[in-house]
């Protein structure tokens, strides 16, 4: 009888079984006041997201224009890079999802606010020590930082590392508070922390620092993690959450930092990619760093303002359907959310690639970049682009490996991912200089995306189904061929830069229209939104 159950529950789990009827009589319906909350927070969030990558740009823009990429564009790129590992990592997804669950808990027991003070407590002290052996050995970091730097360069940037060490602490704070004011559905304030953080250091550049005069880089960075924090407590304090229970033992305590460095792998880790791009990239010549910093901040933008939000929109229900052994519907759902990135990235990309050139003339033209520096930043961006696809892909496979709590088998996957970029990227680099990393930064992440799938398939049977695979192309051709004459616009017809970017934009917004009017036509998109 326990067998025949089963029999029966897989049957009716794998819409394919019954047709398309039974598929949606057996899908779960969010209700709808769940379903406008999390519209509502995914819709927060994605605006916080897309302003703090603007102003990411701007600082690059207004660095760029203020500093060229001569040796003070490396410093100070170097000197930010502490900052921007740290929100990658703290702030980043790993630390909400390794403290989220235990606020929930906590909340169920009678509150959470105790645990949150402790956590508090132990984080700040402990970070604020590291932060000084930062400091302290500030020379070390700044070396492994930028191995490749001249030795003048480096001694020019060991104070301001050394005062950006106390970003570290207020970080932290930050990262526990923002996944404490999330466990209880406040969104609004840490979506803006990124761009408090960028915004503040938009205006210390472009007030204060002037060639040969770069103090004020870090401590726009200190002031700018400050106010990020301190917006925080604010929030925190107006929740309504009871003290709950004692807080948690010692070892309770030990769990959630044993379980951290499973979840970076999982969520983060493969983002540290391009920190290690351009701690390789020190090794070239001077300005390289600076270079490839405003590339892959070109190939940031898109793919973390809109391009990776339906994986984080899709990730409870693939829990959902994971958890309930409804394997069929988990792949429907895959292959749903595959053939809507390739809706958005291909066109993204053709028109991006295409209009490289201009984009990075409209953000770096003016000011000390010259143009040839405008020139390598537009080539290198062109190659860092062809990745976008691949990236996009790669944020959906993580989004099944987190709902399956695979943590580890990510973190393998993604760190062997890493090494294996560092080694390729060393050999690319002293061969072909930074565009040989940025080829290295691209072949990285289609390599993933490939072997995500084979893992997939081995080890859970979560595989693309082959009637899928048409859709996916589908979507990518005709995105593709839509964008095609944009693109013969922009190299027929010579434009100045912003038109240029017009054109491409137009491009893509038709290109990405119409792949999802192909694929989908009146049909609505299945369970990656509802």
């Amino acid at each position: 009888m326990v067998r025949d159950a089963r029999e029966r529950r897989d049957r009716s789990a794998d819409p394919r079984a019954h047709g398309r009827r039974g598929a949606r009589s057996e899908r779960h319906e969010l209700s709808t006041a769940r379903l406008g909350a999390v519209l509502g927070a995914s819709a927060i969030i994605s605006v916080g997201i897309i302003a703090g990558r603007i102003a990411g740009v701007a600082r690059d823009v207004v660095l760029a224009r203020t500093l060229g990429i001569g040796p003070d564009a490396d410093v100070a790129v170097l000197v930010l890079s502490f900052p921007d590992l740290l929100t990658t990592v703290l702030v980043g997804g790993a630390v909400s999802a390794v403290v989220i669950p235990d606020f929930k808990a906590a909340q169920a027991a009678g509150g959470a606010r105790r645990l949150f003070v402790r956590m508090i407590v132990l984080v700040g002290a402990a970070t604020g020590l590291v932060a000084l052996a930062a400091a302290v050995g500030a020379p070390l970091f700044v070396r492994a930082l930028g191995p490749g730097l001249a030795e003048s360069t480096a001694a020019r940037a060991v104070p301001l590392f050394a005062l950006a060490a106390a970003v570290f602490p207020l970080t932290a704070l930050a990262a526990v508070t923002t996944g404490y004011l999330q466990a209880t559905g406040r969104f609004g304030v840490p979506a803006a922390g990124t761009l408090i953080f960028n915004a503040t250091l938009v205006a210390a550049v472009g007030l204060f620092v002037r060639p040969g005069a770069l103090a004020a880089v870090a401590a726009g960075a200190l002031a700018g993690a400050s106010l990020r924090w301190l917006s925080q407590p604010v929030a925190a304090l107006r929740i309504r959450d009871a003290p709950g229970a004692l807080p948690r033992r010692a070892r309770d305590l030990a769990g959630l930092a044993r379980r951290y460095p499973e979840a970076l792998g999982a969520t983060s880790a493969i983002v540290l990619v391009p920190f290690a791009a351009r701690t390789i990239a020190s090794f070239g010549a001077t300005g390289d760093v600076a270079s490839l910093t405003y590339a892959l901040r070109i190939v940031d933008f898109p793919l973390g303002s809109f391009i990776t939000v339906g994986s984080v929109a899709a990730l409870p229900h693939l829990a959902e359907l994971v958890v309930a052994h409804r394997r069929g519907e988990a792949a429907l759902l895959l292959a749903d959310l595959l053939r809507v990135t390739a809706a958005l990235t291909v066109p993204v990309t053709v028109a991006l690639v295409a209009a490289a050139g201009p984009l990075a003339a409209l953000l770096y033209g003016r000011g000390a970049a010259g143009p040839a520096a405008v020139e390598q930043i537009g080539s290198l961006a062109a190659v860092a682009l062809l990745s976008l696809p691949a990236q996009g892909a790669n944020a959906a496979f993580t989004a099944v490996y987190v709902a399956d709590r695979r943590l580890g088998t990510a973190f393998v996957i993604n760190a062997l991912g890493l090494i294996a970029f560092a080694v390729v990227a060393l050999v690319a680099g002293e061969r072909a200089g930074p565009r040989g990393i940025a080829a290295a930064y691209v072949a990285l992440h289609w390599t993933l995306a490939l072997v995500y799938i084979v893992d997939l398939r081995r080890a859970r049977g979560l595989a693309l189904a082959s009637d899928a695979l048409p859709g996916i192309a589908t979507a990518a051709l005709v995105g593709a061929a839509v964008v095609l004459p944009f693109v013969l616009v922009l190299t027929m017809v010579a434009l100045s830069p912003a038109p240029a970017v017009a054109v491409a934009a137009a491009g893509s917004i038709a290109g990405i229209a119409g792949a999802l009017l192909v694929t989908y036509g009146r049909t609505p998109l299945r369970s990656w939104m509802f």
